[in-house]
């Protein structure tokens, strides 16, 4: 207050130090860049969040498979939160090698990767890559520390 004065002493600017922008509990749980931070455990986690959406994204893939296959989109969407959810389980990296391969091939072989084609061409995946999401699917629960979706911050902090 010495510096930027008391909050309400000038009506016409809005306060330095805003009463509702401080938390009024302190907590060990915080989050940042969309995964939260332990600082008791010294971990950091995926979001329970971003785990139900990956969940819900990967049961709907699996059942558009077994009717007509899915968008490149949403396949897209799926990789890109398991890259996201990788900085904590590498091992969700490693398990969807395949899913990027055959996109990959997928966009390849395209005559046109234009906006329609990702919304509205649809990809079979085979059987192997569906094990694949299927496996991954089954890590993802409720428990905020499940051992796959965190990992010390020393491991991830660069020295």
């Amino acid at each position: 207050y010495t510096i930027f004065s008391h909050p309400q002493e000038d009506p016409t600017r809005p306060p330095c130090i805003n009463p509702s922008k401080w938390t009024p509990h302190a907590t060990h749980l915080l989050t940042f860049l969309g995964y939260t931070i332990d600082t008791r455990k010294m971990i950091i986690i995926w979001p329970i969040a971003k785990r139900q959406k990956l969940a819900t994204y990967i049961t709907m893939l699996c059942d558009q498979q077994a009717q007509h296959g899915s968008p490149p989109k949403q396949l897209a969407k799926v990789l890109g939160l398991i890259q996201h959810g990788s900085f904590t389980n590498p091992n969700g990296k490693y398990s969807t090698l395949r899913l990027q391969y055959h996109l990959n091939d997928a966009v390849s072989q395209a005559p046109v990767a234009s906006r329609s084609w990702w919304k509205h061409n649809h990809l079979r995946l085979p059987p192997h890559i569906l094990i694949d999401l299927r496996v991954l699917r089954s890590s993802l629960d409720s428990n905020l520390y499940h051992h796959l979706w965190h990992q010390p911050i020393g491991l991830v902090v660069p020295w």
